[in-house]
Parts: C-alpha cells; sequence; structure tokens
C-alpha cells in the first residue's frame, strides 16, 4: 500500500487521469467502483520475478499503482500513458457493468460480411479499405497498425471497428487525427466518429475528444 503522505498528490493524479473525464453523477452512479485502492506498487510474485501493473481490475474493486515520490517527478508522456491505459480499461469496466453501452447507428452503415482486400496489398486497397470505414488499429511510431490482417481478424469485425475508433477517440489528438477527418474521400469514418462523439455526450455527458486532447507538462 502506498505511504499516507503521498495520498493528496495521488488523488490528484487519478484527478488528472481518469475523473476528470467523468462527470460527477455518472461516477456517483457506478462510475467509481465499490473499492478504490491506492498502491504503492501492483505486481504478481511468481516465484521466480516480479510482474509489475499500473493498475488491476478484479470484480467491483479497482487498485491504482503509484501512490509514491516517483508522481511529483513523472514526465509527461508518461503520465499520458498511464491516462490512456486506466481510462481503456475503465472503458472496458463500465461496458461490462451495464454503466455505458454502443450505439448501435454505429455499425449501421457499415459492411461487414463482403471481407475487403487486405489494406497491407498495396495503397488501392488500403483507400478502399479506408473508404468503407475502416481505422488503424494501432501506431508503431507513425506507421500505423491495422486490426484487419486475415480471416480470423474478419470474423471479429464490429468489435475491432469499433476498438479502433474508442483509440482514435480517447487516446489521439485532433492534430493526430486529421489525416482522416479533413479527407473528403472518408466520409463515413467520420459519420461514425461523430456518431460516438455525440451518443456518448448526450447520453452520458462524456466528452471523448476531451480525453484525446488532455496532455500533460
Amino acid at each position: 500500500m502506498g505511504e499516507p503522505r503521498h495520498v493528496d498528490a495521488m488523488l490528484d493524479y487519478i484527478q488528472d487521469i481518469w475523473l476528470q473525464f467523468f462527470p460527477e453523477e455518472f461516477l456517483k452512479k457506478g462510475g467509481i467502483p465499490y473499492r478504490v485502492f491506492l498502491a504503492d506498487s501492483i505486481y504478481w510474485d511468481r516465484g521466480w520475478g516480479k510482474t509489475p501493473y499500473n493498475y488491476r481490475v478484479n470484480g467491483n474493486a479497482l487498485i491504482v499503482g503509484g501512490m509514491n515520490k516517483d508522481l511529483t517527478t513523472m514526465d509527461a508522456a508518461t503520465k499520458k500513458a498511464r491516462k490512456n491505459e486506466l481510462l481503456g480499461a475503465m472503458w472496458d469496466y463500465y461496458i461490462a457493468q451495464g454503466l455505458l453501452n454502443v450505439p448501435d447507428e454505429f455499425y449501421k452503415n457499415t459492411d461487414y460480411e463482403k471481407m475487403p482486400l487486405l489494406p497491407s496489398m498495396g495503397e488501392e486497397a488500403l483507400e478502399a479499405y479506408r473508404k468503407r470505414g475502416f481505422l488503424p488499429s494501432a501506431y508503431y511510431g507513425e506507421t500505423p497498425s491495422e486490426w484487419f490482417w486475415g480471416d480470423y481478424a474478419w470474423t471479429q469485425a464490429k468489435e475491432n471497428d469499433l476498438k479502433s475508433f474508442m483509440f482514435h477517440l480517447r487516446e489521439r489528438t485532433d492534430a493526430e487525427v486529421a489525416w482522416f477527418l479533413n479527407n473528403p474521400e472518408y466520409e463515413l469514418i467520420q459519420k461514425k466518429w461523430n456518431i460516438l462523439i455525440d451518443y456518448y455526450k448526450k447520453e452520458f455527458g462524456i466528452d471523448l475528444r476531451k480525453m484525446g486532447n488532455t496532455t500533460f507538462e
């Protein structure tokens, strides 16, 4: 467990990377799990070594690590990475608990039946893939990584599609997503993007773009 002398800094930390992004009413109705443990460190002792974690979700409890002197020296990149990691975990928790759901409209105009050409097959195939409404699932540096890499991935196209949009909404800044929002050829991507933004703001008071655009000094 963390030392009590670090509790004020820890409360500021979880406010910055988690709580500030959700309305008070949502947090009171289950957005804060029944138990939240503020820990110095979290690890799994396997006997031959310890595996560290920044957080763990266990049933209706959340453990957040880092309640120590390192909070005051954490750099902006690390804090942003912790924000992205914890928000992703809590979003999954909220979905599992029934506190959030996914709008059916998001899937409405996307063809999940006819398999596209692999986007890795060249520029023409990649452009056709984008025009069908699909985004990368990750980046290695500035190089995008696509979730559709073969037949098996396509069997989970709906899930992968949603995850790729939520990744961009929660983690990427306006400057980082301008390449598809400003391209008139990517109309379906833009439509799906706005559906998610509008739905979570209207139904739950959650501003997804605040999550993506928040950076730290």
